[in-house]
């Protein structure tokens, strides 16, 4: 952002006003900036879009939202773990492709 007023040639700058000047001195910086917006020459008053963290949400009906438990052997786990590994897969996907690779023949 101080790169950003830098480029425009902003300066901060201090003001001694008394109080009862105050409002005009306000009417007169927001009648100054409304001009630069207008212009486009200042950029920073307008507030940027922060993305949303996380992916986007899945249309309605395609999102996995069942979940099966399953008890296997420690061992049993470890082995397939190893033989989704050497697939390139998650633990999840591996199951999944050999739970369903009869339906696909």
């Amino acid at each position: 952002m101080r790169a950003a007023r830098d480029a425009m040639g902003l300066k901060r700058l201090e003001l001694y006003a008394h109080p009862d000047d105050w409002p005009q001195i306000k009417a007169l910086a927001a009648d100054q900036s409304a001009g630069r917006q207008e212009s486009g020459r200042c950029q920073m008053t307008k507030a940027q879009e922060k993305a949303k963290p996380g992916r986007k949400p899945l249309p309605d009906g395609k999102a996995k939202t069942e979940r099966v438990q399953l008890r296997i052997r420690p061992g049993d786990k470890a082995a397939w773990m190893a033989k989704a590994a050497a697939a390139g897969l998650s633990l999840q996907e591996w199951v999944e492709m050999k739970c369903n690779k009869k339906d696909r023949a």
